[in-house]
């Protein structure tokens, strides 16, 4: 219908045109101000919960901002026993970029597995079944 309304009032043969005086005259139709109104209230609903879940989305990208920090930056992540591990009294090592937990290393990427390529996380069944031990980096898109 509209489409084809647009078509009606269009004039010339090669090179369309639609003209103002046309166009002051194009018949549009509408639905009732009932399902007007029950459209308005969709939109409004879905508009809120827009709304809603992008300010969630904020404070959950604050709290893992916050959480990375405390785990990795400040290495108080959960020990054995659930403890923070720096100030439960974990052990640190000197590093060239500062203190690091005992046992954690300083390497290039390219150095922790034979081969980084782009692929595909391996399917649980397959790293269960394995017995050699399988390094990957999972991709996020």
């Amino acid at each position: 219908m509209g489409k084809n309304e647009i078509n009606r009032i269009t004039i010339g043969s090669t090179q369309k045109a639609l003209t103002i005086v046309n166009l002051k005259n194009l018949k549009i139709s509408l639905p009732t101000i009932e399902i007007q109104i029950k459209i308005v209230h969709i939109l409004k609903s879905l508009n809120e919960k827009i709304k809603s879940n992008l300010n969630l989305l904020s404070k959950l990208e604050g709290l893992s901002q916050t959480l990375f920090k405390h785990w990795f930056i400040n290495f108080e992540f959960p020990n054995e026993e659930g403890k923070p591990y720096k100030s439960s009294g974990g052990e640190m090592v000197e590093s060239e970029l500062g203190e690091i937990p005992e046992g954690w290393q300083i390497d290039l990427i390219a150095n922790l597995s034979k081969q980084v390529s782009k692929g595909t996380t391996p399917r649980k069944k397959d790293l269960e079944s394995c017995e050699e031990e399988i390094n990957y980096v999972p991709f996020l898109k």
